[in-house]
């Protein structure tokens, strides 16, 4: 009767553990998106590029580059 007591705490404690661990890894991941967000936000209001813009900046110069050459 003592160890099927202790069995059924045992299987308690692991159920909160691993309801705690996957309270903790969404709240990490919520945590992580809104850091994401507002280091974005900073980053375009102080003018810096995103990706996007530098990979569509790069390839209107290598289409200018290549209208350049072309003139030669």
């Amino acid at each position: 009767q003592l160890a099927s007591a202790a069995d059924d705490a045992q299987d308690a404690v692991q159920r909160r553990v691993e309801s705690a661990t996957e309270t903790a890894g969404e709240t990490a991941a919520t945590i992580e998106d809104r850091v994401q967000d507002a280091v974005a936000a900073v980053m375009k209001r102080i003018g810096v590029p995103t990706r996007t813009e530098i990979a569509e900046l790069t390839a209107s110069v290598e289409r200018l580059t290549r209208h350049v050459e072309t003139l030669k």
